[in-house]
């Protein structure tokens, strides 16, 4: 999660799901926007958001990125899926 966007860029370009969700089991998998909320990286959310993500989908838990980013104080990444029409209200 931590300065890999350029590695991330080129695995979606190659074709890379990011709808795919962690290896964890169905009942404890992360969505890749999640994982972009929770990580408060710049650029990960208008990356995945750019490439078919909706700032609307929920990962198995029905949490929102928004919800994570908000949870654990990720003021960054909170802005950029505001900045993406998130209603926080």
């Amino acid at each position: 999660m931590n300065d890999m966007y350029l590695v991330a860029e080129r695995l979606i370009e190659l074709g890379a799901d990011v709808h795919e969700r962690d290896s964890a089991g169905a009942a404890n998998s992360a969505d890749v926007l999640g994982l972009a909320a929770y990580s408060n990286n710049p650029g990960y959310i208008a990356l995945l958001v750019e490439n078919g993500v909706s700032v609307t989908e929920t990962d198995s838990k029905f949490f929102l990125p928004i919800q994570w980013a908000g949870f654990y104080g990720r003021a960054v990444t909170s802005q950029e899926l505001c900045d993406f029409g998130v209603d926080i209200n």
